[in-house]
C-alpha cells in the first residue's frame, strides 16, 4: 500500500487516574485507548496508484 503522510503527531501522555471502587469494570473498558503516535495520511494522491478497489 502506498500512502502519503500529511501529519505525524505525538499526543501528550494522559495521567492515569486511580481506580474508584464504585466504577464498573465495563465503564473502564469503554474508555478510548491511548495512541502514543498518530499518523494522518491519504491514499488518493497523485502517484499512489489506483484507488478503485478501495471504494
Amino acid at each position: 500500500i502506498r500512502f502519503r503522510v500529511h501529519n505525524v503527531s505525538y499526543p501528550p501522555v494522559p495521567l492515569e487516574q486511580g481506580k474508584d471502587s464504585d466504577e464498573k469494570e465495563s465503564e473502564q473498558k469503554d474508555s478510548k485507548p491511548f495512541a502514543p503516535m498518530v499518523v494522518t495520511g491519504s491514499l488518493d494522491a497523485d502517484g499512489l496508484g489506483p484507488i478503485s478497489w478501495w471504494v
